[in-house]
């Protein structure tokens, strides 16, 4: 059994944007082939009831969006950490630059296997963007870039 993870912030059930939905949509179709198992790990994902409705793949959460932690996934770095450790991907995917991906980066490294990653805009290519755009989010920017940058991605 191949083992897949994709790594998009949100699930587009939860919140719909374009990483979201192709991300969605890659898990689906990946999904449906023999012999692999896909596991779309989010902070946000769909309740309950919606994750058996039609949704060819795992669901696994590993973070939240509450209170401070909303203004970065830096927060969520111990538990995706943790949690390919436990899923043992033979394969990753993540969509969006931001701490995730050097998580994803480093653990690929580390384990010899693909990593794949989807830029999803220019912000994802150039950092200058932050110097430019100040906002109460800009030292959690600031921390992500950092950490991306000791990944080597």
């Amino acid at each position: 059994m191949t083992r897949v993870c994709v790594i998009v912030e949100n699930h587009p059930s939860v919140v719909m944007g374009g990483a979201q939905y192709q991300g969605h949509l890659l898990a689906e179709e990946i999904a449906r082939r023999p012999g692999v198992e896909v596991t779309y790990l989010a902070r946000d994902l769909p309740p309950e009831p919606l994750r058996a409705k039609n949704i060819p793949y795992a669901l696994r959460c590993i973070g939240t969006s509450r209170g401070i932690r909303r203004r970065a996934v830096l927060f969520d770095a111990p538990e995706l950490q943790r949690a390919l450790r436990e899923l043992e991907p033979h394969v990753i995917y993540q969509q969006m630059r931001q701490s995730y991906t050097a998580v994803c980066a480093r653990y690929a490294r580390e384990h010899g296997v693909p990593f794949f990653f989807q830029i999803a805009s220019d912000i994802d290519l150039d950092g200058r963007w932050m110097r430019n755009h100040l906002s109460a989010n800009t030292p959690f920017d600031i921390a992500e870039s950092v950490q991306i940058g000791r990944a080597h991605v």
